[in-house]
């Protein structure tokens, strides 16, 4: 059982672009500028407001993904390490 980094998972900056680039392919998408955007010139087009705030909001979420998978993480090591321990006791 490995407890630690694997080395055949993609590194986190490769995730990071990955999200990024995800990001970006949302913002074009036609339906989302139909939602979000406004029509200039024949053209749709997103709000400097609409775009900031998609992306804000990309962060925020990693932020609160990365504080919850923090705590989880942490208290599910302790219950198996306390099983563990119990094991090598009862042997």
């Amino acid at each position: 059982m490995k407890l630690f980094h694997n080395q055949s998972s993609p590194s986190l900056n490769s995730k990071f672009i990955a999200v990024i680039a995800v990001n970006a392919v949302i913002l074009a998408m036609p339906g989302f500028k139909k939602v979000f955007g406004y029509e200039y010139n024949g053209e749709l087009l997103i709000s400097a407001t609409w775009n900031a705030l998609w992306s804000a909001m990309t962060f925020l979420g990693m932020s609160i993904g990365i504080s919850t998978s923090y705590h989880l993480t942490k208290r599910l090591i302790k219950s198996r390490v306390k099983y563990y321990a119990n094991l090598n006791q009862a042997v």
